[in-house]
């Protein structure tokens, strides 16, 4: 067992904030209204901008490492069900619309057929308008062309800069089509997310035909983790998912977005942080979150390795740009 392991703490600046000044009170032998308002209208502009910067434009607001979810069941049935507050449906998170067009299922009443209407879809597993599972989508046509985005923004409030994420959701298939279509995955700290991430995409082939209703949908699950980020406490992040016919528009394929979980990673940590590597034996255990450890023939390893000498100096890196040394001795 190793013993004796360093401690490395960081330093912080904290600013002070800046109080606001009280109002003057109101004379209640006089009272001069211009002069009231003009006041009262300042600090209400103070006011809002102070709640703004607290509550955001919608974004969802993350605060902790654990796994953030949505699979969209309390949008209810709907045709223009609003969306979660973090989501959009365009290709600019700040301008995208908040509600779906259309609702369609995958059996009984309001089933999707080979003649559905084209539009961005709250879409049923089972009867649209009682199923509790739902999922966001679109299904284009001649009157509705693609490509058609999602977006999702979340703001860090974790307390800490944000190195890296990790997603995951399904992409559903409702209705087939005869035309082949793509989903393409995006990222980035702007509102339209243009950075792609290759391991978000996924093509589907063109079917025989527009008639073929999957009941319960077809699933495939994707998982992406984007390392090197740097996401400062209080910045917002961006997702898009772009849905996009190879050559057209029409004989879409109804396809779906669902069971979204994102995960803020690696923390570099602003004040007030610490670390100690209790219990890390010789070999074979993971170092805590957000560090990894050189050993003697180099590279980061995410566990400790045979090759790492049973005392001395190793180097530890945690996320990011800070580096530290770590000293490893034996023990009895």
């Amino acid at each position: 067992m190793l013993t004796n392991n360093s401690i490395h703490r960081y330093s912080c600046v904290v600013m002070q904030s800046q109080k606001l000044k009280s109002l003057n009170p109101i004379s209640p032998k006089r009272f001069d209204f211009p002069r009231a308002a003009s006041r009262f209208l300042q600090y209400a502009l103070v006011f809002v901008a102070l709640l703004g910067s607290s509550v955001g434009l919608g974004q969802q607001s993350i605060t902790t490492g654990a796994a953030t979810t949505q699979n969209f069941n309390a949008m209810g049935t709907s045709a223009t069900a609003s969306l979660p507050s973090a989501w959009r449906m365009g290709t600019n998170w700040t301008t995208g619309t908040t509600a779906t067009t259309q609702a369609a299922g995958t059996s009984g009443a309001g089933v999707l057929t080979s003649g559905s209407t084209g539009g961005f879809y709250n879409f049923a597993n089972g009867v649209t308008g009682s199923s509790t599972d739902r999922a966001i989508g679109f299904l284009t046509s001649s009157g509705y062309a693609s490509p058609r985005s999602i977006m999702y923004a979340f703001t860090n409030n974790t307390g800490n800069t944000v190195t890296s994420i990790s997603i995951s959701w399904n992409y559903e298939k409702y209705r087939s089509g005869s035309r082949a279509f793509n989903w393409t995955f995006f990222h980035g700290n702007t509102s339209t997310a243009s950075t792609a991430a290759a391991d978000g995409n996924q093509a589907y082939a063109a079917d025989a035909n527009n008639t073929t209703i999957s009941n319960p949908p077809s699933s495939i699950s994707k998982s992406v983790t984007i390392n090197g980020l740097n996401i400062a406490n209080g910045s917002t992040y961006y997702l898009r998912w772009t849905y996009t016919g190879n050559g057209g528009s029409t004989n879409a394929q109804g396809l779906g977005v669902d069971d979204f979980s994102i995960t803020l990673g690696t923390f570099l940590p602003l004040c007030g942080y610490s670390q100690n590597f209790d219990g890390i034996s010789a070999t074979g255990t993971a170092p805590p979150v957000g560090w990894s450890f050189r050993g003697a023939l180099g590279g980061d390893n995410d566990t400790w390795g045979a090759s790492i000498p049973a005392s001395g100096a190793q180097s530890a890196a945690s996320a990011g740009t800070l580096n530290n040394t770590l000293i490893v001795s034996t023990g009895t």
